[in-house]
């Protein structure tokens, strides 16, 4: 099983929500909990988070029940103030960023029409990037979301 180093970044009214996704034999999975920035954050700060987070990914699957995540991430969004993942992803603008061959790969996307998100296209910050360059892509990559 490839091991996938990728996180999230959602961009909300009320601050930058951040989280890294686990690798396990069911896929992909949300890790809680996320991390809350300011919304005007710069780009040192969010490129700081994202590697932290990326680097965090261990480097094989993890074992999960899934009854037990699932009443983790509900858990987590109700004390982060959302009913369900719908009522976070609404009003969000929404990235990814995933470690891939010493490069970190950022993608912005759109709503999908009823739910969810669609990619738009992807970015590379460069061989080993500094955090820096990493917060500026992903910040520049927040103006192509819609």
């Amino acid at each position: 099983m490839k091991i996938v180093k990728s996180c999230e970044i959602r961009f909300r009214p009320e601050g930058i929500y951040l989280f890294n996704y686990l690798n396990t034999d069911y896929g992909l999975f949300a890790n809680v909990p996320f991390v809350k920035m300011g919304i005007d954050s710069d780009a040192t700060l969010v490129g700081k988070q994202v590697m932290k987070l990326l680097n965090a990914i261990p480097d094989k699957p993890v074992n999960i029940s899934l009854g037990i995540w699932r009443k983790s991430y509900a858990d987590h969004l109700a004390l982060l103030g959302f009913k369900t993942e719908k009522a976070f992803s609404k009003g969000s603008l929404s990235l990814s960023a995933r470690l891939e061959e010493a490069q970190v790969v950022v993608v912005p996307y759109g709503l999908k029409p009823g739910e969810g998100f669609i990619p738009i296209e992807e970015k590379k910050a460069g061989s080993l990037p500094q955090p820096e360059a990493v917060g500026k892509l992903i910040l520049d990559c927040r103006k192509e979301c819609f």
